[in-house]
């Protein structure tokens, strides 16, 4: 492939220690029909922080529930390290009291994993970078 090319895609890193909901968001990311996509799997936040710190992630797709560590964990860990990659927390937990929590400890988005549709995830992942880009201006103007 054309390194050219490449560097057009949205690199996600998708976070998730079960494999049938981390194979469903893959392929639901897979089918976006407008936008091309480099995934790469993590199976653990501890993995995901590794991958973090050694490759350019555009975006993270964080489950809520892994195992001792849970997705507001990864995320308020991976803010207190300065890394400030958009995240998007998936989980079928769509209750109210998890999405403000995900908000409070810096999730970019909240996405119940009964709604991940390769349109819904596509739109989900620009609102997300967009935002990101746009708080990144600002900093740079304020600072």
């Amino acid at each position: 492939m054309d390194p050219a090319t490449k560097s057009d895609n949205v690199r996600v890193l998708v976070v998730d220690d079960d494999d049938d909901d981390a194979l469903l968001t893959c392929d639901a990311i897979g089918d976006v029909c407008n936008q091309s996509y480099d995934v790469t799997l993590a199976h653990n936040p501890r993995d995901a922080e590794g991958i973090l710190r050694t490759q350019n992630i555009d975006i993270v797709l964080c489950d809520y529930l892994m195992g001792a560590t849970s997705g507001i964990d990864f995320i308020s860990k991976v803010r207190s390290d300065g890394i400030d990659v958009p995240i998007i927390l998936l989980t079928g937990m769509g209750d109210k009291t998890t999405d403000l929590a995900a908000m409070d400890a810096g999730a970019s988005d909240f996405m119940s994993k009964d709604n991940i549709t390769p349109d819904n995830i596509d739109r989900a992942i620009r609102y997300a970078i967009a935002g990101a880009e746009r708080q990144r201006l600002l900093n740079s103007v304020l600072n």
